[in-house]
């Protein structure tokens, strides 16, 4: 029985899917980033001092400085692996996955 969700053989989510995302929130999720702190919305700051430096306001001002400082995204890059094996990060935590795209986008990686 056909589905009305279908169109021969192709499913309407895999079209939907296809399509790229153009909404504002997208664009701006993709946009190059200046300064790491103007970047850092507060409920990602409280993630970031709570999840990767141990509620440490501190160490995570500290980072953040020392981040955006960097001139190359390798620099950076090899800054955030230092303080994933200080802090004992878990790479694929939520929060640092969000710290690495934040650098990806600061230094137009994709």
């Amino acid at each position: 029985m056909p589905d009305l969700f279908t169109e021969s053989g192709f499913h309407l989510q895999d079209k939907l899917a296809a399509q790229p995302d153009n909404s504002v929130a997208a664009r701006l999720g993709r946009s190059p980033i200046s300064d790491l702190r103007k970047a850092i919305g507060i409920n990602d700051k409280f993630l970031f001092i709570n999840e990767l430096f141990d509620g440490n306001i501190q160490q995570y001002n500290h980072a953040v400085d020392e981040l955006d400082g960097f001139r190359s995204y390798n620099g950076a890059k090899t800054y955030l692996i230092e303080l994933s094996v200080l802090y004992g990060w878990d790479t694929e935590s939520q929060a640092a996955q969000k710290l690495h795209e934040l650098i990806d986008r600061k230094f137009e990686q994709g």
